[in-house]
């Protein structure tokens, strides 16, 4: 008996050794894995920061049977966490609905939304809606642009426009002055940027020609972009899309406010740079595996920015723009800066006129980059 007494007591004991040695190497997993300890953080504080008790455990499951019929309420198309209720706000949106931005930026009263469609000409004899307002109150759809050729990047600017761009190989930038007050006006001419109602609607030329997906516009008028171009597309030796830079000829100022003509906005003219990593200090190695590291901006030219870049050999980041589509600066920080992730920290080469963060490994000791971002 004092043996099997002591067996158990052993198997117990080295029981409980592998469980904390287990949840030491889980905690250390969680610490050094950012998105762990996000998710972590929102389960344990959801109810505080969200209003609800806990977030799901699984995904919903495979749709079975009808989808999205008009007796259907919104409960029926979404699973949704204990105390979290959904309800449509319009249904007469147009098809292929896309990013979204609230408007204006200090008391939204409307979603401005990108259509994501091709450009075509319609049964009723119009282009397809491109961009449309919704009313948060009443869910009045309209539509305020048509011709674009799959919007989808779009954001409320600091001096009150709208930008929207596209989402193709010669995807340009269409700055909307009042577009509350905009109504079913046509990109006449893609490539020559003619639209119908130049004075509240233009093509955007001075920022770069490309597929755009996220982006960030800070209050200066610099504007942060990714290009959805994956890596393998046209060759199989073929760079993915690059993370571009613009920065207007003349900044706005802090204290400005909305701007009353186009002619006006910090996106009238400006120098456009692509994002070049190094991954070693004091000597330029750049290409696959140097996507993290010391960066610099090389300069492009706007319409002709994808090439450019592959030229310059900017790094090409690929579906991994897809980051830059939660870059949304905090309404409370003019000078939002994205933190860099576990085992790495910001680099004293961060612009201080743009906010913007560069990483580099912890290890290593901070020094500036090799080339200023400040342009």
């Amino acid at each position: 008996m004092p043996y099997r007494k002591l067996t158990i007591a052993l198997s117990l004991a080295l029981a409980g050794i592998s469980a904390n040695i287990y949840a030491d190497e889980r905690a250390q997993e969680v610490d050094s894995d950012f998105g762990l300890r996000v998710q972590q953080l929102l389960k344990a504080q959801s109810e505080k920061l969200f209003g609800f008790e806990t977030p799901l455990e699984t995904s919903a499951p495979a749709t079975v049977g009808a989808y999205r019929t008009l007796s259907q309420s919104a409960k029926d198309q979404v699973l949704l966490a204990d105390g979290l209720k959904a309800e449509y706000l319009t249904r007469s949106a147009a098809n292929n609905l896309d990013m979204m931005a609230f408007f204006p930026a200090a008391k939204p009263t409307h979603l401005i939304a990108c259509i994501e469609g091709g450009r075509e000409t319609l049964n009723n004899g119009k282009l397809n809606p491109a961009v449309q307002s919704i009313h948060l109150q009443t869910g009045e759809v309209k539509t305020i642009l048509r011709g674009m050729d799959r919007c989808d990047g779009i954001r409320t600017t600091a001096w009150g426009t709208i930008l929207a761009t596209e989402e193709t190989t010669s995807g340009g930038a269409y700055e909307i002055l009042d577009p509350l007050n905009v109504n079913e006006q046509v990109v006449l001419d893609r490539a020559t940027g003619l639209i119908s109602d130049p004075a509240h609607v233009v093509k955007r030329t001075a920022l770069p020609t490309m597929a755009w997906e996220g982006l960030a516009i800070l209050p200066s008028g610099v504007v942060i972009a990714g290009d959805e171009l994956r890596p393998g597309t046209g060759g199989v030796d073929r760079d993915g899309g690059a993370i571009f830079k613009f920065v207007p000829s003349t900044a706005r100022a802090a204290n400005a406010g909305p701007i009353a003509q186009l002619g006006q906005s910090p996106l009238a003219a400006g120098q456009v740079y692509a994002m070049q990593v190094s991954c070693v200090d004091n000597a330029q190695q750049v290409g696959q595996g140097c996507e993290i590291g010391n960066a610099a901006w090389v300069p492009v030219t706007a319409a002709t920015a994808r090439s450019d870049a592959n030229s310059a050999r900017a790094t090409g980041f690929g579906p991994l723009v897809r980051a830059p589509r939660h870059e949304h600066e905090r309404p409370d920080s003019p000078r939002s800066r994205l933190p860099c992730r576990s085992g790495f920290r910001p680099l004293r080469c961060a612009d201080r006129q743009t906010g913007q963060t560069a990483c580099g490994p912890a290890t290593r000791p901070a020094q500036e980059c090799r080339t200023s971002l400040r342009k």
